[in-house]
C-alpha cells in the first residue's frame, strides 16, 4: 500500500535563487509590449525564445488602472511604476496560479504580496549598496551562457540579443547581489558547546522521536474507478476475513493468502510506522485501537484494509551526545533566520514607505491611510 513519507527539507537559499535567476530575470525586463517573441515554423531549430516582461492587457482584472495617477509605492522617494509592478505582477500570476489564472479571492492577496515584495526588494538593494557587495561575476557570465545556448540559431532572439543582454545582465546582477547579502546576513558563528546545549534544551521538540505504531495490513486491492457493486463485494470479503481472524485465524498466514499489499510476503507487516506514513483514513483507524487490536475493514483508495496494531512506542528524546551534529545545523539554520528576518524589519521600519491603498486589502489600506494622515 502507498505509505506516505518525506521529511521536508530546507532547500539552499543561494541554489534556490541560482536556479530561479534567469526565469526571474527575464521576466523582470520589461522590453517588449507584446505577447513575447515566439519562433516562427518556419524558424530552425524549433525552440522557443523567451517570453519577456510583457505589458498586460488593460482588462485584465487582476490588474489595477488608478484614476489619481499615484504609482504602487513610493520607497524613501523612490516611486515603483505601475509598469514595473504589473509585470511582477503578471509573473507571479504566471508562476503561482494553474493555467495564470488567479481565483477572484486570491486577487487581493496577491496584488499586496508583490507590492510588499517589490518595496522590500528596492529596500534590500539599497542595503546592497551600502555595504558595496558585488555580484558572482562568473556564475553570472555562466547563467548567461546557459540562456546563449538554449536559444542559439532562434532568429528573434538573435535580433533583440544586443537589447536583450545588457538588461539581462543587469537583472542576473541585481539577484546576485541580494543573494550575497542574504548569505551574508544569514552567516552564523560556530556555536559554543553552552550555547549549543542551552539550545537543546530550549528546542527538545526538534530533537525528540514522534510515537511509533507497528502495524500488519490485509489488503483487498480495488482498482479506484471500479463499480459500486465491486466495492460493496470487496468490503464483505474484508468482513468475512476479520470473522475467521476473531475465532482464532492467524493474521500474518491469512495476509500471505490474502492481502494483494506488496506487504503480503511478510505477513503483512509494514514495520515501525510514523504517525502521518498511512493514509489519513487508516491513520485515523490505527490511532484509536489498542495493541493487539485487528480494525473493522477500512476504505482505503487502493481498496479494503483490515489493520493490525503489534506496538505503540511513546516520542523519544534523542540524547544531546547523538544529537549534537543536528543542533549545530539547526542553531545556525534558525538563528540564521531570525538574522535575515530582523533586518528585513529594520529595513522596513527605518524607511519611509506610502504603498498606494488601491493595493491593500480593506482593513490595511484604512491602516495605511490613517499613517499617513497622521
Amino acid at each position: 500500500m502507498n505509505v506516505k513519507v518525506g521529511v521536508p527539507e530546507m532547500a539552499k537559499i543561494i541554489k534556490r535563487i541560482k536556479r530561479l535567476a534567469i526565469g526571474g530575470a527575464i521576466a523582470a525586463l520589461p522590453l517588449f509590449a507584446g505577447p513575447g517573441f515566439a519562433q516562427s515554423k518556419t524558424d530552425a531549430p524549433q525552440t522557443r525564445a523567451p517570453q519577456v516582461g510583457t505589458v498586460p492587457h488593460a482588462l485584465n482584472p487582476l490588474f489595477v488602472l488608478p484614476k489619481d495617477g499615484a504609482p504602487p509605492a513610493v520607497v524613501d522617494g523612490q516611486k515603483i511604476s505601475w509598469r514595473e509592478y504589473n509585470v511582477a505582477l503578471q509573473r507571479a500570476a504566471q508562476v503561482e496560479f494553474y493555467h495564470r489564472k488567479v481565483p477572484k479571492g486570491k486577487i487581493k492577496e496577491l496584488r499586496e504580496k508583490i507590492i510588499n515584495k517589490m518595496v522590500l526588494g528596492h529596500l534590500l538593494d539599497r542595503e546592497v549598496g551600502r555595504l558595496g557587495l558585488a555580484p558572482d561575476e562568473a556564475d553570472v557570465k555562466k547563467q548567461i551562457a546557459r540562456l546563449e545556448q538554449r536559444y542559439k540559431g532562434n532568429k528573434k532572439w538573435e535580433a533583440q540579443r544586443k537589447v536583450i543582454l545588457p538588461k539581462l545582465r543587469a537583472a542576473l546582477e541585481k539577484i546576485s547581489r541580494r543573494s550575497a547579502l542574504e548569505a551574508k546576513v544569514r552567516t552564523v558563528k560556530k556555536p559554543t558547546l553552552p550555547q549549543l546545549k542551552d539550545f537543546y534544551s530550549k528546542n527538545a521538540k526538534l530533537f525528540t522521536e514522534p510515537s511509533t505504531q507497528r502495524v500488519s495490513v490485509i489488503l483487498l486491492g480495488v482498482t479506484p474507478s471500479s463499480s459500486t457493486e465491486v466495492w460493496k463485494k470487496a468490503k464483505e470479503e474484508a468482513g468475512r476475513i476479520l470473522l475467521k481472524i476473531k475465532k482464532g485465524g492467524d493474521f500474518a498466514a491469512v495476509a500471505k493468502l490474502r492481502s494483494t499489499d506488496a506487504s503480503a510476503k511478510t505477513g503483512g507487516d509494514l514495520g515501525y510506522l510514523h504517525k502521518g506514513m498511512l493514509s489519513d483514513e487508516a491513520q485515523k483507524v490505527v490511532d484509536a485501537m489498542k495493541v493487539g487490536a485487528v480494525s473493522e475493514p477500512v476504505r482505503i483508495l487502493q481498496g479494503y484494509a483490515l489493520f493490525k496494531l503489534h506496538d505503540r512506542t511513546p516520542p523519544r528524546l534523542v540524547a544531546f551526545k547523538k544529537s549534537r551534529a543536528r543542533a549545530r545545523e539547526l542553531y545556525r539554520r534558525i538563528k540564521g533566520q531570525k538574522q535575515w528576518d530582523k533586518l528585513k524589519q529594520n529595513l522596513r521600519e527605518h524607511a519611509k514607505i506610502m504603498i498606494n491603498p488601491v493595493l491593500l486589502q480593506a482593513k490595511k489600506a484604512k491602516e495605511t491611510t490613517d499613517k499617513k494622515d497622521k
